[in-house]
């Protein structure tokens, strides 16, 4: 929790306490630490990867009463061309993703694999009949192995007309 406070939260490089506090622990499993106390931790990995306390607050009281300067997290900028074709098309689009999976995490000694399946419904400005689905699945595998960490990310975009996505459900 320390590092995670004092990594990421508070010098604001993210403001998910749950992503800081897995990073901070695939570090201890991997670079951070050696020996006995990173074989704890990678043996513990299940036990210590659930977050019990809410170190947003911890982090806003440290901030509050030990003000330095912040690193201001990273804002993704599109350009502008992409910016105004997503602008363009935002007031026709409908987030769908409570229809689909919920995250799912497995693993197993040395892996951690994430699965995200989201999708969005996009309706034709001109005739409201006409729309389309678009299902995007992300993938996150992170190779715990004290030896060679590594962390890999993937994703695939399925587009098609809704009518056909209604009729395979």
């Amino acid at each position: 929790m320390v590092i995670a406070l004092e990594r990421y939260l508070i010098p604001m490089i993210t403001k998910n306490q749950e992503t800081s506090y897995n990073l901070a622990l695939i570090r201890i499993c991997t670079t951070l630490t050696k020996g006995w106390f990173r074989q704890f931790a990678i043996d513990n990995y299940t036990r210590l990867s659930n977050l019990d306390k809410d170190l947003l607050s911890i982090a806003d009281n440290i901030i509050q009463k030990y003000p330095i300067k912040q690193k201001k997290p990273d804002i993704l900028v599109h350009d502008p061309e992409t910016q105004a074709i997503f602008e363009s098309i935002r007031p026709y689009t409908k987030t769908i993703s409570s229809s689909f999976d919920d995250i799912i995490k497995e693993y197993n000694y040395y892996d951690e694999i994430d699965y995200e399946r989201t999708g969005i419904k996009i309706t034709s400005p001109v005739n409201s009949d006409i729309s389309v689905t678009a299902i995007v699945t992300t993938m996150y595998l992170a190779d715990l192995d004290s030896c060679t960490p590594s962390a890999e990310w993937t994703a695939s975009v399925v587009i098609l007309p809704t009518k056909d996505l209604e009729v395979i459900w």
